[in-house]
């Protein structure tokens, strides 16, 4: 039977389906207090850089490994071969009775051919190309999806952070404005429309592109640059016309690939005591005995005055320059 007045629902059918309450509604609305929850952080680059030694140091890190990395004490699960393991490994955690506080999964370059098995066994297909049209890869990130919901319930269920870890690749970027370049891209599906590179890192609330610290340097007699490798080691937080990065946490452009100092930056961009990052800074200055660096360093900190930030940006320069002279 219908209502008599559009808009109305008559009593025969309220009673037989009745509405469920309403969420949507003013006394719903809440405010965020800058808590984001547990971190999101996807950590990309170059081989040997050392990723996984980075993702290792997390507190209470357990490792999901297709790749069979190693990092010596490091906890870790079998290394998954079907789909459904990899969803059982999640879900394992989140049902809980452990202490760990942190989730590796240790490379998605890796994970990816694992998806791809399960898309083509549920679909009789032999590759990706037998399906047309870019099916395949469709499929395989509404698996992608299921994985990032499983990996929402760890956070929300246990409070545990989550570290991607992944390759990296030089493609061509096609410049919609220009002319186009070469760039450092993530090891994974990068198809506009189906790119599970996008969804990851769209998840993500920090995305780090770690390389090695290499230039080129041309002599005054040389028709070439000569290629210098200082073997020193950083992640990059922001964007760039090379590199895939972001944070939204206040990090400063450029960190030494170490935990702490990552950990560290986090800290200062969210409300440390300038004054205890001044005393950090100078004691870090002495430790280097360079008169001419404390010259620099405190101009720079007289310019910076107690803004946390920029005061956070010095303190992790200078850690670099400690790091490589030791």
């Amino acid at each position: 039977r219908t209502a008599a007045v559009p808009g109305q629902v008559s009593a025969e059918v309220a009673a037989i389906s009745p509405q469920a309450p309403r969420r949507m509604t003013l006394d719903s609305i809440g405010r965020d207090d800058g808590d984001g929850g547990p971190l999101r952080l996807l950590v990309y680059g170059v081989e040997g850089v050392g990723k996984t030694k980075f993702a290792a140091q997390a507190p209470g890190a357990v490792f999901l490994c297709p790749e069979d990395s190693r990092v010596y004490g490091a906890s870790r699960f079998p290394p998954p071969e079907t789909w459904d393991e990899v969803l059982d490994a999640v879900r394992l955690l989140a049902d809980g009775g452990h202490e760990y506080r942190t989730l590796v999964i240790d490379t998605l370059d890796w994970v990816e051919p694992i998806v791809w098995r399960h898309v083509l066994s549920r679909l009789g297909k032999a590759s990706m190309e037998d399906l047309k049209y870019g099916i395949g890869y469709n499929e395989a990130l509404v698996d992608w999806r299921r994985l990032v919901s499983e990996l929402e319930r760890l956070r929300r269920l246990r409070r545990m952070s989550v570290i991607l870890v992944a390759h990296t690749q030089i493609r061509r970027f096609e410049n919609p404005g220009g002319d186009g370049w070469d760039r450092y891209q993530l090891k994974i599906h990068d198809t506009p429309g189906k790119s599970a590179a996008a969804l990851w890192r769209e998840w993500c609330d920090v995305v780090l592109f770690a390389n090695f610290e290499d230039y080129g340097r041309r002599d005054a007699s040389a028709r070439v640059a000569k290629g210098v490798h200082t073997g020193a080691r950083f992640v990059h937080t922001e964007h760039s016309a090379h590199y895939d990065a972001k944070n939204r946490h206040n990090l400063p452009p450029r960190l030494p690939l170490s935990w702490q100092a990552f950990e560290d930056a986090m800290r200062d961009g969210s409300g440390a005591d300038p004054d205890a990052v001044v005393a950090s800074i100078l004691g870090t200055v002495a430790e280097i005995g360079d008169q001419a660096l404390e010259a620099k360093v405190r101009a720079a900190l007289a310019e910076a005055g107690r803004h946390v930030p920029s005061l956070a940006m010095i303190e992790n320069r200078v850690r670099a320059v400690l790091a490589d002279r030791a």
